[in-house]
């Protein structure tokens, strides 16, 4: 018999055992051996709350059961501590009123915390009658141990690939930001390049214009020069005045020519150093065209439309001269002696309108195409006026930076309209 209960699990000698309860009180010790096969703690108590039987197993959860082994049918008040002893009373009258009852209890010895499950059940005889209680205790501590390990590993595992987690998304973060820069230095070094390529273009360019604009001037300074030196010797004196006057117009191109090669070098350098200020742009206006229209000598006449006396900006004022200047002095370039050149000033909601218009010879819609374009200049004027093909270039640069912009219209024959238009800050 002890060979094939061997055999059996805890689940089916509980099953057994509650099978063979009617044979409890009849003497027979296959109750008794069953019990004493599980490995889970087996007491017994009748009905009047009195302990008349417990298994090995049982017996190692108090030392005071190992004492009163042979003395068994003693009351469960005198066999257990005060601290439970309520309790359990409790419960076991609970079961010998037909209850079942089923519950996890904890307890805690020399600073470990062990857990139980109770079972009590009714002992019923062939009657149908309740003649006691069958209590079982499992031991859980291992499973509920092995339970908190397995959380606190696994709230450990949580913690280091939360931990790891983080680390590679700040690994990830600076090996964007790290990508960013190396991206940001790259296009930084291909403008740069970029830039230093045109750059050197332009000088190119520039120096090429400029070798080929001083040849005619100094052509005219040298042979001006040589005539005036022959009238000297054979005292014609009155033809001298024309030459010095066509070396003093060629010492002014060449003046122009460096300015302007001037301008342009620091203008696409992007070297200026002027700021912004607030200036009333009437007043500016009044003294561009003053200067400028005293260096005319009244070739031309200047009309003003200013739409206030007072039209307050805020830009940078150097740039803004250097721009206007440019205008105007297309504008007496290209318009005949005795023509007409009208200056309109204007505020229109939030920007303010420069005007500069002329009666002069036009722009054909072929050449209007290339008007801004570096160094060019059309057919028609070259070598009946003088010029560098700069200055629009120059003016479209300066007034990119102040953010501003230039317009234009014109008509062949009729004259040109250049505008700039300045937005208001």
């Amino acid at each position: 018999m002890d060979e094939d209960l061997s055999k059996l699990s805890n689940a089916e000698l509980i099953e057994l055992i509650n099978s063979n309860m009617q044979n409890f009180n009849s003497g027979s010790n296959l109750f008794e051996l069953i019990a004493s096969n599980v490995d889970i703690g087996i007491i017994v108590c009748n009905k009047d709350l009195d302990v008349v039987f417990f298994n090995k197993y049982y017996s190692r959860f108090s030392e005071k059961l190992y004492r009163i082994r042979p003395h068994l049918n003693m009351p469960v008040s005198q066999l257990f501590p005060e601290e439970i002893r309520d309790d359990l009373v409790n419960k076991l009258s609970q079961c010998l009123a037909g209850t079942l009852i089923d519950f996890i209890s904890t307890y805690e010895i020399d600073n470990q915390k062990y857990f139980f499950r109770r079972v009590y059940t009714p002992i019923i005889n062939k009657d149908n009658e309740i003649i006691g209680s069958l209590s079982s205790v499992y031991d859980l501590s291992e499973l509920y141990r092995n339970k908190e390990d397995l959380e606190k590993f696994n709230q450990e595992l949580d913690k280091r690939i939360q931990e790891k987690t983080a680390q590679l998304q700040e690994e990830l973060q600076i090996r964007k930001a790290i990508e960013t820069e190396l991206r940001i230095a790259k296009e930084q070094i291909s403008v740069t390049l970029h830039r230093e390529k045109e750059l050197s273009t332009i000088k190119s360019k520039l120096l090429d214009n400029i070798s080929h604009e001083i040849n005619t001037p100094l052509t005219i300074i040298s042979s001006s020069s040589f005539l005036i030196e022959n009238y000297l010797n054979y005292k014609q004196y009155d033809e001298i005045p024309k030459y010095l006057n066509q070396i003093n117009e060629a010492v002014k191109s060449l003046n122009d020519t460096v300015e302007q090669a001037s301008k342009a070098y620091h203008t696409f350098l992007g070297d200026s150093q002027s700021t912004s200020s607030i200036r009333n742009l009437v007043d500016f206006c009044d003294q561009i065209i003053d200067r400028i229209g005293n260096m005319t000598y009244g070739k031309v006449i200047f009309k003003k439309e200013f739409s206030s006396r007072i039209i307050m900006a805020e830009t940078n004022f150097d740039i803004l001269e250097q721009i206007l200047t440019q205008f105007l002095n297309n504008a007496i370039k290209f318009t005949p002696e005795g023509g007409k050149i009208t200056i309109k000033l204007d505020e229109i909601e939030d920007k303010i309108v420069i005007s500069v218009i002329d009666e002069g010879i036009g722009i054909s819609e072929e050449e209007q195409e290339h008007l801004f374009e570096l160094f060019y200049r059309s057919n028609s004027v070259i070598g009946k006026y003088h010029g560098s093909g700069l200055g629009l270039s120059i003016a479209k640069n300066l007034a990119d930076s102040i953010n501003a912009e230039i317009k234009f219209k014109s008509q062949l024959g009729k004259g040109s309209e250049f505008s700039l238009i300045i937005p208001k800050v």
